[in-house]
Formats: structure tokens, sequence, C-alpha cells
């Protein structure tokens, strides 16, 4: 694997060199990657939470190699970009979640393409975030397997319309199909099925769980574990005790099936807590200062446990050098022995896992939701050992001061100046590629017809310094409300022809018509649709006792920007919810 003379590597002087050659079995390790959403560091018994109940991830956590100081971003969609890329995010397109910018570059090579070229049966459950339309989904990106829903959680626009957490849809790359059971559970189902079929070759499976994300709720055991707490501690920690309850599970499959000892077991969260933001219920945060979406230690340091007994890796050990979700990739190439040109922005963590001792000095950059990139500094901190800047204006010293109260920056000059300096040069490298786009692709026969959702809308070039209105519409809800939104698809026609274009308020699958009105939504009488595509500009009336408008035209190919909007009776203008494109 390459790995180029980064920033964070040159400037600090990289892993004390440890001579190692990496592990060639008789048959290489597989690989089961958990990822839990919205969970924070603090909701691990373990960890030194005396309310939680999580016997399973403690047993993990006491079996495994512990990287205590592992950072992400602290929103979902980059985490998973830089995950599955082993790049910043920032590097490969992803710096929000919505608006087109939480789709990786297609150009960019992720881990199930890199596990699926050496071999292995690859799968992917739950939670994606990285892409809905083509060529972005899991399934075009090297999973061979998928279970998911669409969009960051149950309910959001490009998932199954009004999906809950109980008989919960998935999407299996071909149609959608229904499930029995709570959502985690019917997960970590899927993934054990999986593993049983694919148990006599290396396999990767990436169980992206839904849990803990909003919509939070739990069987109702689980939530009679917490009787007597505040209703959002109760349902978030039960949610939280259920998921421990099926890592157990797996465990014991693996290890009834004599996978145990050869499989790297990697358990991790994509950022900070949403539980209790507010800190209203004084729940548990490890001590550290921010949840989802701070910049502060709280957004972005989570739980990295990894299990592989036949690798050698220590048991019980706290690994201290400063580590990220970018290594694990290019830690999973040496570890599998796994043929790749990855150039990645992180390191092997291999020396780490096999020496816990090892030093490894480095400069890392982590930043959350960036609207647009005309500000430095919009969303970031820069962590270096002990050091973090925030913002490139606070700065912590994490061992003198873990909960962040204390901003230093004034005593200490020099550092601030070091750290920016850091900051500035991994900016004007990501910054070559901010003009890069990720294009949904219509018009291809392998997703024909093509499925365009509002939440992937591009907002209006700005004008001056002018913004513009309206928020992106992101879950359902908003769209049974007939909440309006403007912007444009930027779009990729992969073959010349003719297509037809339906316009929809409403999802196909949900067999609604424009005229209405669903539960706890909004009625919204729509009377005229718009279609401006390249140089087709087309107007047709609405019928409101039909599903959708549709337009037929011809079309180039190469790229295109499309306004497909819905006028109403008060005169609102609104992008189309949904638009499904069909090359005939």
């Amino acid at each position: 694997m390459r790995n180029k003379p980064h920033f964070l590597k040159g400037l600090a002087g990289g892993l004390i060199l440890i001579a190692f050659q990496s592990v060639t079995a008789a048959r290489q390790p597989n690989v089961v990657l958990i990822l839990t959403d919205d969970q924070g560091y603090g909701e691990i018994g373990a960890h030194g939470n005396q309310r939680i109940k999580t016997p399973e991830l403690d047993r993990l956590h006491d079996e495994s190699a512990r990287l205590v100081n592992f950072h992400v971003n602290n929103v979902c969609s980059p985490s998973r970009a830089a995950i599955m890329t082993g790049k910043y995010s920032t590097h490969v397109g992803v710096w929000h979640t919505l608006g087109g910018r939480d789709m990786v570059y297609p150009d960019e090579t992720m881990m199930p393409q890199l596990f699926a070229d050496n071999g292995y049966a690859t799968q992917m459950v739950g939670k994606w975030h990285i892409g809905d339309s083509f060529p972005y989904r899991p399934e075009d990106r090297g999973f061979q397997e998928v279970y998911r829903i669409g969009g960051g959680s149950p309910g959001q626009v490009a998932d199954y319309w009004e999906n809950s957490l109980f008989d919960m849809h998935y999407w299996n790359g071909k149609t959608w199909e229904q499930s029995k059971g709570f959502c985690t559970d019917t997960q970590f189902d899927a993934a054990i099925d999986f593993i049983g079929r694919n148990k006599n070759q290396p396999f990767f499976t990436y169980i992206s769980c839904t849990a803990v994300h909003s919509p939070i709720g739990a069987p109702d055991e689980y939530l009679a574990m917490y009787e007597g707490q505040s209703k959002e501690i109760q349902t978030f920690y039960g949610m939280v005790s259920n998921l421990d309850w099926n890592v157990g599970r797996l465990r014991t499959f693996l290890k009834e099936n004599g996978l145990d000892e050869n499989t790297i077991l990697v358990f991790m969260t994509d950022n900070g807590s949403a539980c209790d933001k507010k800190n209203a219920y004084d729940s548990f945060n490890g001590g550290m200062r921010g949840k989802k979406g701070s910049d502060y230690d709280g957004g972005h340091r989570v739980p990295c446990f990894i299990y592989w007994p036949k690798g050698g890796f220590p048991k019980g050990a706290d690994i201290e050098p400063v580590t990220a979700h970018i290594d694990l990739l290019p830690t999973f190439v040496d570890a599998c022995n796994l043929k790749s040109d990855v150039d990645s922005d992180g390191t092997s963590l291999l020396p780490l896992l096999k020496k816990p001792t090892a030093k490894l000095d480095r400069m890392l950059v982590t930043e959350g939701k960036v609207g647009d990139r005309s500000e430095m500094y919009a969303s970031s901190c820069v962590i270096q050992g002990d050091w973090r800047l925030v913002k490139g204006k606070e700065l912590f010293n994490i061992s003198a001061d873990p909960g962040q109260e204390n901003d230093v920056a004034q005593a200490n000059p020099e550092i601030v100046e070091r750290l920016r300096g850091g900051y500035e040069t991994w900016y004007a490298e990501m910054a070559k590629g901010f003009q890069k786009e990720s294009r949904s692709v219509i018009g291809d026969p392998r997703c024909n017809p093509a499925r365009l959702y509002c939440m992937d809308l591009h907002p209006f070039p700005k004008v001056g310094k002018q913004k513009q209105k309206g928020k992106t519409v992101w879950n359902q809800k908003a769209v049974k409300k007939g909440e309006p939104y403007h912007g444009l698809w930027k779009l990729n026609v992969a073959q010349a022809g003719t297509y037809e274009i339906a316009l929809r308020r409403f999802p196909e699958e949900s067999g609604l018509k424009f005229s209405n009105t669903p539960p706890k939504g909004g009625s919204v009488e729509y009377i005229s649709a718009e279609l401006n595509i390249g140089k087709i500009h087309e107007k047709k009336q609405v019928d409101m006792e039909s599903g959708k408008v549709t337009f037929t035209v011809d079309l180039k190919a190469g790229p295109v920007e499309m306004d497909a909007t819905l006028m109403d009776s008060k005169g609102k203008k609104t992008s189309a919810y949904y638009v499904y494109v069909l090359k005939r």
C-alpha cells in the first residue's frame, strides 16, 4: 500500500521504526466492522458509566486492544466516508450530511472494493449515508450483498416510506423487502446469515447499525431495564443494551463456527453521543466536553476496540497515541495482506497493535458540517498529542484539562502557531479538490430507472453574500407537511437518448397521489410542474388524482443541471421531493 508523504506524517516524524512483517496466514483473516450510530464514548459500562448495562461490550473491551485516543468526525457522513476510503472526508468530497456533499467522489476506491478485488465475500448491513443515488450506493462501491435503509436514519427521504424501528423494510440491492422484528436484531440476523453462508472463504461484513440514531426505541424488555430514568435515557440506553446483546450473539456465532480466532472484529462509533445533548439528565460522557456535532473531544473521540486472537493483538491493552478512522483501511490492507494502490491519508496501526508501547507522533484534523468551503476553521479541531486547537482559536491541553474548560492559547502562542500551520497545510491540500463534484448518473443500464431525492439537491450558486433561503428537506415528516425547498440536481447523463422524468411528491411505494394528505401531514394543492434541464424548458399542469407528472425529453450525454419543481395554488415553488428518471 502506498502512503504519500502527508503532512500528518511529515511534520511529526511518524512511527518509531519497528521491524514488522505483514501477517500472512494459510487463510486471510475475516473482517467484521461494527459501526454504531450516535453512541458516545460514555455509553459503555466499561468506560465508567454506572447506569448503562453493556456486559457484552464490556467483555469485548476487556479482551481487545483499545484505541483510547481514537478520533472520527463529529457527524455521520464525513466519518463514514473517511472509514470507507482511508482518507479525510474532505479529501473525497464529503463535508456535510446532505446537499450533494455526502457522496464520495466516484473515482475513489473504497474499502469493500479492495476486499472484493482480493477475493473476499462482502456485505453491508444497516446505514450507508454516503450516497443514495447511482453510482454512490454501497452496491455500486464493492458490496456484493446489501441489506440497508436509505438516507441517514429510518424515515429520511431516501428511506422506504414510513419505515419504522420494528418490521423495517430493507433494500437488498434490487428491491425493498420487509423484515420481522426490531431493527438492530434484524440487522445482526442478516450479518449472521451472510457469515454462515460464506464461512468457508474470507469475508468482510460491515454492520453499520441504525442504532442509536433517532428515532430511538427498544423492545419492552430493554426499556424495563431502565425503569425510573427519564424517557430519553430509558429509550437510548435500552437501545444500546439491545445492541450489546446482539454483539454478544454475533460473537457466540463466530466462536461456535470456528471463526472467532481468525476474524478481526472491530467495534467503533461514528461520532459523539446524541443522548441528552442539553445535559438535562446528568448523563455520563467520559468527562469530555461536547457531544455529537461538537468540535470538542466529546464530539469526535469515540471507542474503538480491535479483537484478533490469531493476529497476536494484546487483550486489555490501552493504545494511547492519537489514532483515527482514516487508519482502519491501511491497517486492514496490512493485516489481510491485500493488494492495494490506495493512497491513504492514514497509517497502518499494526505496529501499535503488535506493540502498544510504540510511539506515533502525528497531527490530525477533524471537521464537522461545513456549509461551503469559503471559510477556514469553520468547524475544525487540530489534534497533536495532548493538544487540541478548536476552530483555530481555542487551545486545550487534554492531559491537564480533559474537560476542555481552560483555553490556554494566550499562554502558548508557539503551539497555536504550529497547529495553525499544520491546519493551513492540510487545508491547502484539501482545497485542490473543492471544485470537484459528485453527480448522480441517469441512463446507466445498471440503475434504470434512477431515483433522485430532494435531500441531494444542491443550493443555487450564491449571489454575493446572499444565502439561499430555506432548509433542505431531508426527512419524510417535512415531505408530509409539504415544506418547500428549491435547489438543483447535478447530473451526468450516461447515454444520449429519450428519457421519461417523473416528478413526485410521494415515493412510488407509498401509493399516494398528489391529492392525498398523509397522517400528520398537510394538504397541498399543486397547480403546475416545471422541468428545466440543459436547454430544455417545459411546463405541465398537475393532475391531483395522479401520483406523478411525467416529462418526455431527449438528452445528450454528459453533465447537466436539472431544476424540477412543483408550484402550489399559493404561488409557492418547491423542488419535487422524488424524481424517477427512466431511459427508454
